[in-house]
């Protein structure tokens, strides 16, 4: 299992100036649902679960508001800690279908994260879809951003047993006010004294010849960028309005073997292809809706390997460090004519310049105080249509009790006016498993969109000339 390393005290600041808690807990969180084949016992997920916090104590950690300082938050370890806190089991009924599950994924997905504790959670649920069983990682965006989605469910399900926490832990109190108005003052003059470190740095660099210049362009940059992507907004479309908190969730397996196929048969990377897919699918779901895609192109927020969002994309030759914002053609025409316009739009220096935009935007957003970072936030993401994105599997494949995991579905997180978000995963045996996240109120029928998904990727790889395989139910 690769190390995951402290993060620098700067990063850490970032993570807490970029959560927002309320008295009602966050809804901005992603995560993935892992597989199992078989019924998983609740000891095992508490063990791993708790081992994972010992050897990466991050993860003991809360956004607290300071004392005299509404608007600035740090992390700082949870008195109250309980790995029992963390972790739930839902035990579904053993004749139960994949329908049970999906319906109970959802209600879990659409809870808030508890404001008072870290902003993650583990839920197993067991004996069902068909024998297996499956856990239900569910961390808050800035962790997600941090660490990935893989590497969070890495941590969390994938440390092994004989890793070794750090060394000679610093004794915690476990309960009481007093040590926790201790520990946030404490927080409080250590991010002083941080801060001021950082400025003094900060003015020593400004002093070089050249870096202020240099700063100044920077900024110009930020702004330029908001002015193109505010001047022009993404089309309207059902699923980009104000979010409400119930969520609906869905998930299906495709073969990236067909996907390779078709990028040999149409050119490019068979990332092309699979946002080909989408774009197919969206237009067939929009039609179902009973809207014109006639001459219509929606925008996708493609995140890159670096960026405010909150996703590591997967490795492929065509690899790109930043995100983009990619035009999706959804009208009807032949899939090599909508391969084409996606395989110009993304490679195009504008996509490149105008995702970047948005993640430079939304990084600077999370530096801002609760309201301010929504406004700018719901701004920034008008440019945007719907989010997909590709995460890396886990490197090393978790494993509780004697089970080890199947497959995983990333879920992505949907951020201000982004009611539909799509994410995929390489998969070890070649799927690509697809993880859908929906408002509820925005795309009541999540079914229409996976099946639209489906029916798409048989469509572009007939056209290819690439036979569809069918993955084994999941």
């Amino acid at each position: 299992m690769k190390d995951v390393p402290p993060r620098p005290a700067s990063e850490a600041e970032e993570l807490a100036t970029s959560y927002a808690p309320t008295d009602e807990g966050s809804v901005l969180h992603g995560g993935a649902l892992v597989f199992f084949d078989g019924p998983l016992e609740r000891l095992d997920v508490v063990r791993a679960v708790a081992r994972a916090a010992l050897v990466y104590p991050k993860l003991q950690d809360r956004p607290v508001t300071l004392p005299l300082a509404a608007d600035l938050l740090a992390w700082a370890p949870d008195a109250t800690f309980r790995t029992s806190r963390q972790v739930r089991v839902v035990e579904l009924d053993r004749t139960s279908d994949g329908a049970a599950l999906q319906r109970a994924v959802e209600m879990v997905w659409s809870e808030p994260l508890p404001a008072q504790r870290p902003p993650w959670q583990v839920i197993a649920f067991t004996d069902g879809h068909g024998g297996r069983s499956a856990v239900l990682v569910k961390a808050h965006g800035t962790l997600v951003r941090a660490f990935g989605i893989g590497g969070l469910v890495e941590m969390l399900l994938g440390t092994p047993p004989d890793a070794s926490p750090p060394a000679a832990p610093a004794p915690r109190q476990r309960a009481g006010v007093v040590p926790a108005l201790l520990e946030a003052a404490t927080s409080l003059a250590e991010l002083g004294a941080r801060r001021s470190r950082a400025l003094a740095g900060e003015v020593r660099t400004l002093l070089r010849p050249g870096v202020a210049l240099e700063r100044t362009r920077e900024v110009g940059r930020i702004l330029e960028s908001a002015g193109t992507l505010l001047s022009s907004p993404a089309p309207e479309t059902p699923w980009n309005a104000e979010l409400g908190r119930e969520r609906r969730v869905a998930w299906l397996a495709l073969s990236r073997a067909v996907l390779l196929g078709i990028e040999d048969m149409l050119g490019g990377d068979w990332e092309d292809a699979w946002l080909t897919i989408v774009a197919d699918a969206l237009g067939r779901y929009l039609r179902e809706c009973g809207r014109t895609t006639v001459g219509l192109t929606l925008l996708a927020y493609v995140p890159g390997e670096d960026h405010g969002y909150g996703a590591a994309v997967l490795s492929s030759a065509a690899r790109h460090a930043t995100a983009r914002l990619v035009a999706l053609p959804v009208d009807e025409m032949s899939p090599g004519a909508r391969h084409a316009e996606i395989q110009r739009s993304r490679h195009h220096p504008l996509a490149a310049a105008r995702g970047s935009g948005v993640e430079q935007i939304a990084r600077m957003s999370h530096r801002l105080p609760g309201p301010l970072q929504s406004l700018l936030g719901s701004l920034c993401y008008q440019a945007a249509n719907t989010i997909v994105l590709t995460e890396d599997a886990p490197e090393r494949c978790p494993t509780l009790g004697l089970r080890t995991a199947t497959s995983l579905v990333p879920l992505a997180m949907l951020p201000w006016h982004v009611g539909l978000a799509i994410a995929a995963s390489a998969s070890r045996d070649g799927e690509l498993t697809i993880g859908v996240t929906a408002d509820a109120i925005l795309v009541p029928s999540i079914g229409n969109v996976v099946r639209a998904l489906h029916e798409a990727y048989v469509d572009t790889a007939a056209a290819a000339g690439v036979p569809p395989i069918e993955p084994p139910p999941r």
